[in-house]
């Protein structure tokens, strides 16, 4: 008798597009929309200019699970300047009144109510395609509240198309 293991590795190329997911102290994060589809669980914005509002090399990666009921459910946000190309990039979080000139980056526990502010994590962008408006990468983040409560978020995923 043979028996035979599969074990499943998924690659950034092989995560289908409009992915976005991670584990919030292990326990799974999907972006998910529920108020009648009002909420959209994914947005990714890019610019590589300076303008009014961003500062060059702006880039946005939103995933948003709506169901409130869960524990897990909320937002997990990056925010990060500088970005040109793929590479790997540290998350952190500035406190700033310029909310889209620096790096920010956070959890928000919907069930909670809580934010939990990134102190440290990696982003690294494996696909950067500005012709398709295509990125796609992984990373992870160490967060925590205003009280020193700390929450890991790990084995994040994503592969979307980005707006301008």
């Amino acid at each position: 008798m043979i028996i035979m293991t599969f074990l499943s590795c998924e690659k950034d190329s092989e995560i289908s597009l409009g992915t976005f997911k991670c584990k919030v102290n292990g326990k799974l994060f999907y972006p998910n929309t529920t108020l009648w589809g009002a909420v959209h669980p994914l947005n990714v914005y890019y610019t590589s200019k300076n303008n009014s509002m961003y500062s060059a090399g702006f880039l946005s990666i939103q995933g948003i699970d709506a169901n409130f009921n869960l524990e897990t459910a909320g937002d997990v946000v990056m925010q990060k300047v500088g970005i040109y190309g793929t590479g790997v990039y540290p998350l952190k979080h500035i406190f700033s009144t310029k909310p889209y000139s620096n790096d920010g980056c956070w959890y928000y526990n919907s069930k909670q109510g809580k934010n939990y502010f990134a102190e440290s994590g990696e982003l690294t962008i494996t696909t950067f395609d500005t012709i398709n408006k295509i990125i796609a990468g992984k990373f992870y983040i160490n967060v925590k509240d205003t009280l020193g409560n700390k929450k890991s978020i790990r084995d994040g995923v994503f592969n979307a198309n980005y707006t301008e």
